[in-house]
């Protein structure tokens, strides 16, 4: 029977909500979300005729409780859903309304970005129909790879050079601190003939007073500085971008066609980034480094090569070629075509 009601089930980190927004884009059923406290400012209400958030955290340990009462909230939020399917994105959110739907006979489908199976995804994989995947890396019976998911408003503008590099630094709360120790010192060891042709727009979270203050005295052509970014703007105005390799963000990349040196989180689950880091660098789109090799030497060598070479034009063209940016699309066609078995 076709379903008439998508449940989209994410939360957690912002990567995995944009994932659920961009399914959502493509989706002609009626679509509600469950999120947590945390997703819920990364929902696009647009896309969504109902939104419903869990007392469900990251710690379900430390906040037990709230991890049982979400179990009762999804019974309230699911109970009453006719023709209706869960797609969860991974992370603890994801568990109860998947769990309560499979009791009620409900196809749960789950979407996996990171390139090793999440914890909350690895339990799912038992009550799920499909593990919908971004690549070919995850090795499960129920693996289907259906590409990745990019925000619904990232477009690709041609990479635009000409001995002017605009560099894009991503990365909140959990990255500045680290960028300040690095970036102000590699800029500052640069030729001034160098800095005279390197702008860059900043995500700088809380640091932005102490951002402010460094770059007064380093002589780039420009600095822009904000506590938070809009990557769909600001992705076409780069042309080199250095982030974390979460996977929302590297789907982004991909999509936008835009170059990056992605630096993996040292202390994110599993070690997860690190392995979203290797499989970019394998697209021969972009550079792969982790944080004890990311040090002021090595950022200066880097930049000094990008203006005496010409991988940047390279890098996007290689883009073009590897994975595709429609799983949201894909990911909904599969779902349609299993419902009506």
């Amino acid at each position: 029977m076709k379903n008439s009601t998508t449940i989209f089930v994410a939360g957690g980190t912002a990567g995995h909500v944009f994932a659920a927004n961009g399914m959502a884009y493509f989706s002609k059923t009626r679509n509600i979300i469950i999120t947590d406290a945390r997703g819920r400012k990364y929902v696009d209400e647009e896309l969504f005729d109902e939104i419903h958030i869990l007392s469900v955290t990251n710690k379900i340990f430390t906040n037990f409780f709230g991890f049982i009462k979400s179990f009762f909230q999804s019974w309230k939020f699911i109970n009453r859903k006719d023709n209706s399917v869960i797609v969860g994105f991974g992370a603890y959110v994801s568990i109860p309304p998947c769990l309560i739907g499979w009791l009620k006979n409900k196809h749960v489908y789950l979407y996996q970005s990171d390139q090793i199976m999440g914890r909350a995804n690895k339990l799912l994989s038992f009550f799920s129909k499909k593990i919908f995947t971004s690549s070919f890396n995850i090795n499960h019976k129920k693996a289907e790879c259906i590409g990745l998911i990019p925000r619904s408003n990232i477009i690709s503008y041609p990479l635009d050079f000409n001995d002017e590099l605009r560099i894009l630094i991503l990365g909140g709360s959990l990255s500045s601190t680290f960028w300040k120790i690095v970036i102000p010192a590699a800029l500052n060891s640069l030729p001034k003939e160098i800095l005279s042709k390197i702008k860059i727009h900043q995500q700088v979270g809380e640091d932005y007073d102490y951002f402010c203050k460094v770059y007064q005295n380093i002589p780039i052509k420009h600095a822009k500085l904000d506590k938070f970014i809009d990557t769909a703007t600001a992705l076409p105005w780069s042309n080199l971008v250095i982030s974390r390799a979460g996977m929302g963000t590297i789907a982004d990349l991909t999509a936008s066609l835009r170059p990056a040196l992605v630096v993996p989180w040292a202390n994110a689950k599993d070690d997860h980034q690190t392995y979203n880091a290797q499989w970019w660098a394998s697209s021969l789109g972009g550079w792969y480094v982790s944080e004890q090799q990311f040090t002021p030497e090595f950022l200066q060598n880097f930049i000094i090569n990008i203006f005496n070479s010409n991988e940047l034009k390279e890098k996007a063209k290689n883009l073009t070629r590897w994975m595709p940016i429609h799983g949201g699309l894909m990911g909904l066609k599969f779902i349609d075509k299993y419902s009506k078995r």
